[in-house]
């Protein structure tokens, strides 16, 4: 198994292995699961190191290139309410293989008490995007043996366009402080498309998820605030 390279104190071997067991257990990605066509996307991401910018917030977009933030650029969910340091961080979003069912995982902590506080990870469950059921798994106990590294990396997510025209591949390139998005048919060649890339907000790490009209309605109607 490859070993992702993260900040200091950052645990990277449960990280790769909870990612691996999510992504191939929980999802289908088939067009048998997915009863109802994807026609929008969901970005989940925080915004920086202090604070409300420690949860996870949502954004919407229509063609996967222009984004807007949803609830004013607030949380939708309470880090206080469902972490053990009080902020969470890098939201993975996934459907699951029954097309219907959603699931989330956050890193569990607060960079200004240092980035050897992170200890935990957060496994989320939902129904509807809107209403959300949470575990932690305090990575420290559960798997005392678990490799670390010093090397520096920041998350990355790809998703696939409604179109069928390939998929986007972004990561936040930290050391610039933005996020870069490249686009791809084949998951070998990339071009950056920056861009065509257009949001009303600042993530850091996040991804996006293909979701459908009527999972949009929901998601606007719950935090589209004007």
């Amino acid at each position: 198994m490859n070993f992702l390279k993260l900040r200091p104190g950052l645990l990277i071997y449960y990280r790769t292995l909870l990612m691996n067991v999510i992504i191939f257990t929980l999802t289908g990605w088939s067009a048998m699961a997915q009863k109802s066509k994807n026609t929008a996307y969901l970005f989940t991401y925080f915004t920086g190191n202090k604070g409300l910018e420690e949860s996870i917030h949502f954004a919407i977009s229509n063609d996967g290139y222009t984004y807007r933030a949803l609830n004013h650029n607030q949380p939708v969910i309470s880090s206080a309410a469902i972490s053990l340091t009080g902020g969470v961080r890098d939201p993975h979003i996934l459907r699951g293989s029954d097309g219907k069912t959603f699931y989330m995982v956050v890193t569990d902590m607060v960079a200004a008490k240092g980035w050897d506080a992170n200890r935990a990870m957060v496994l989320l469950k939902s129904a509807d995007l809107v209403n959300w059921t949470s575990s932690i798994v305090n990575i420290q106990k559960r798997f005392p043996d678990v490799q670390q590294t010093t090397d520096p990396v920041e998350g990355a997510g790809v998703f696939k366009l409604n179109t069928g025209e390939g998929y986007i591949l972004m990561y936040d390139v930290y050391t610039k402080g933005r996020y870069q998005f490249t686009k791809t048919k084949d998951l070998k060649h990339f071009t950056v498309i920056d861009h065509d890339v257009k949001m009303d907000f600042h993530p850091r790490h996040g991804t996006v998820l293909p979701i459908t009209a009527r999972e949009a309605k929901i998601l606007l109607r719950k935090w589209d605030i004007r």
